[in-house]
């Protein structure tokens, strides 16, 4: 991972703050296909080429809640506002945290990078740090040596990747999208653009040709895309769901994908920290 691929279009809590703005203030104007064309395009590949990024996802598409978030995440230069780097142009801070929960309970997380020891003489080392947490809230950590970079190229943080989670935008065209429905949209306000269709049934069909499975946007009522500075920033799945005991239904959302392109800061475990209560190891070997 290089810094080349972010050039100087990092944006964090600032873009947070922009997208609300931008949302809130301003005339709306509407897009040509061509226009959708080109903003979706842009966007996708703009949000693709970015290798820092801060997403959360929220998908209630089953009788259980999943939450996942992820952040990759460098140091930044507070002057120049761009990744530390060095001569060779790799991250010098790069880390990562994934962080998975059931039903609001924590069931998985990792975290990767330089890691210190608890003494100030200790060698700095790069581990992946992994807690495990069953139902019954017994959690297994374990750790094992591996760097930023080799974690975000595995097969393991594969599933985690932008290229996986923004695949369900990589072959939707605007031949794809109805916006003769109920809730429908299409609006440009400052820097956000937001669309608001039915996907078609043949989007759908081809999707699942492609990947052997159906796409996250399958058996909705309307999408949502938002594209926020020309890269992608959210993705909602609205569905409509009958009311327990009654024929109403209500609108709600069956799936909430969020990116931003700096996420929050957090510190990686130390490798050799003790359990103050046993002495022993927080930490066991993989």
């Amino acid at each position: 991972m290089k810094q080349k691929k972010m050039g100087k279009a990092i944006v964090g809590l600032t873009l947070c703050s922009a997208l609300v703005l931008g949302l809130f203030s301003g005339c709306s104007s509407s897009l040509t296909t061509e226009e959708m064309e080109k903003e979706l395009d842009t966007a996708l590949k703009n949000a693709l080429a970015s290798d820092l990024f801060y997403w959360k996802e929220t998908d209630n598409r089953t009788a259980d809640t999943i939450y996942k978030q992820v952040n990759v995440l460098s140091d930044i230069d507070q002057k120049e506002y761009v990744p530390l780097v060095d001569e060779n142009g790799e991250y010098t801070t790069l880390r990562i945290q994934v962080i998975e929960k059931k039903n609001d309970k924590e069931t998985y997380q990792s975290i990767c990078g330089h890691s210190s020891g608890i003494n100030a003489t200790d060698e700095v080392k790069d581990y992946l740090f992994e807690t495990v947490t069953a139902e019954d809230g017994t959690a297994v950590k374990t750790k094992q040596p591996m760097t930023a970079k080799a974690y975000y190229n595995s097969d393991a943080f594969r599933q985690y990747s932008l290229a996986e989670k923004l695949k369900c935008l990589q072959d939707l065209t605007v031949d794809d999208m109805d916006f003769t429905v109920d809730g429908a949209e299409i609006s440009k306000k400052g820097h956000v653009t937001q669309l608001q269709f039915k996907v078609s049934d043949d989007y759908l069909k081809r999707y699942e040709e492609k990947y052997g499975e159906p796409s996250v946007l399958a058996n909705s009522k309307r999408i949502l895309i938002e594209m926020a500075y020309e890269k992608i920033s959210q993705i909602i799945v609205y569905i409509d769901e009958t009311v327990s005991g009654t024929s109403f239904t209500v609108e709600t959302e069956a799936y909430n994908f969020q990116l931003v392109y700096l996420g929050p800061k957090f510190d990686v475990p130390r490798y050799n920290e003790t359990d103050t209560a046993t002495g022993e190891p927080v930490w066991k070997d993989a």
